[in-house]
């Protein structure tokens, strides 16, 4: 006799909402998860057949409960299991779907544009990244465009002194010498 109680109402009533049947035991044991084998028939019965009396007078209460924005749950009839929740009530039952699921939709579109845009962030900064770095090492190879010249320089100078047999050339510099002293 594990089973928490509301579970067992559900399974036991066909029709009964998951919702409802966590507010009944919520009503009779003042705990949601309450097990069966520590819930008092005459409680439950009572809160059981308040609301069955609710639905039969149709004195409905519709609400919607948010945590923060955020809508949690929706119901016809006050809902008390939520502490820290914002329960607010509603003016019809079409009022309370729209306000449930126009807002957790938005909020869901909210968060899969948010998704899309950091999916899209995120690939613009690898990109970048990646043309960074090879920037990086042109740069460097640049870094070494003044030995590069110099080379060129003395080969410029020196041409004439150049054999097309040879693979391998020798030249003074004379710049460096000048430096040296």
């Amino acid at each position: 006799q594990d089973r928490p109680c509301d579970k067992a109402l559900v399974a036991a009533f066909s029709g009964i909402a998951p919702v409802v049947a966590r507010e009944i035991v919520y009503r009779a044991t003042g705990h949601t998860d309450t097990p069966v084998r520590y819930c008092f028939f005459e409680d439950i019965a009572r809160e059981f057949f308040g609301v069955t009396e609710r639905i039969k007078n149709e004195d409905y209460a519709p609400c919607v409960v948010l945590d923060g924005e955020k809508p949690v749950e929706y119901s016809f009839l006050p809902l008390s299991q939520y502490s820290g929740c914002e329960v607010r009530d509603i003016a019809s039952a079409g009022e309370t779907l729209d306000a449930y699921f126009g807002t957790r939709d938005n909020i869901q579109r909210i968060h899969q544009r948010a998704s899309d845009i950091l999916r899209l962030l995120t690939n613009a900064e690898s990109r970048i990244k990646k043309k960074l770095e090879l920037q990086r090492a042109e740069l460097r190879e640049c870094e070494k465009g003044i030995e590069y010249k110099k080379y060129g320089d003395l080969i410029t100078a020196n041409i004439w002194r150049l054999s097309r047999k040879e693979d391998f050339a020798d030249f003074e510099d004379y710049e460096a010498m000048d430096a040296d002293g």
